[in-house]
């Protein structure tokens, strides 16, 4: 890879509920929240998007100082409206506690004309942050590690970790495709997998709907370059 050509955006999360970003379906899209990368005019096919575990991270293993994590790396593969995101990514819609578990997580909220068709994580007052964003990103190359899985970012990547509220376009640095082989590697080595979803996502109390509960063990370091979060069962009726 030629670094002068690689832009990242670096940015970190607080809740982590596989929602924004959404890692469901086979694709990784971001449709609600951060709505400054969704609308940017840098924000084009090529260009990765690095989202970083916060201190205040609610949700699976949480860094600490000297040891920052990874939550996701993916590489835009579209732009798309909202209006089209609707009609092209069905599978995505947002269902009350449905038949499987990644429908109540769907993050496809907005029909076509715009409306708020379901309210299981963002209400009325999310309206105007989501619209300011525009688009949905649409990435068919992802690495989505669970909330027990999280990665270890080796303290040489320590640059490309926003370590503020918001986001930053990293370029000309290169330390991006580095990271990205890092990341790649750790996929294949720690999981198995070239892509996609890297441990496994168990499913938490829902806020509307369903009858979940959720019990959850201690984080621990495992070997390799993630964490893991032990212990952890989940049942929803």
């Amino acid at each position: 890879m030629e670094y002068e050509k690689l832009k990242m955006w670096s940015y970190r999360i607080v809740h982590d509920k596989q929602f924004a970003p959404n890692p469901f379906k086979g694709v990784l899209t971001l449709a609600t929240c951060k709505p400054l990368i969704r609308r940017s005019n840098e924000s084009k096919p090529g260009v990765w998007i690095a989202g970083f575990a916060a201190y205040s991270v609610k949700d699976g293993v949480q860094p600490k100082k000297g040891r920052e994590l990874l939550i996701y790396l993916a590489k835009i593969s579209e732009v798309m409206t909202m209006q089209d995101y609707w009609t092209k990514y069905p599978q995505k819609r947002a269902q009350k506690c449905g038949e499987e578990f990644e429908e109540y997580y769907g993050d496809n909220i907005y029909d076509e004309n715009l409306h708020l068709i379901n309210d299981n994580h963002h209400k009325d007052w999310d309206f105007r942050r989501d619209m300011s964003g525009k688009n949905v990103l649409i990435c068919d190359e992802f690495y989505y590690f669970a909330p027990d899985s999280r990665l270890v970012v080796p303290k040489e990547f320590d640059d490309l970790v926003y370590k503020r509220r918001g986001q930053i376009l990293v370029q000309n640095n290169n330390l991006i495709p580095q990271f990205i082989d890092y990341v790649k590697s750790c996929a294949k080595d720690d999981f198995g997998k070239l892509q996609g979803i890297l441990g496994d996502i168990k499913r938490i109390e829902y806020s509307t709907g369903g009858n979940c509960s959720n019990n959850s063990g201690t984080p621990t370091l495992s070997r390799g370059c993630s964490v893991s979060f032990q212990n952890h069962e989940d049942s929803c009726g």
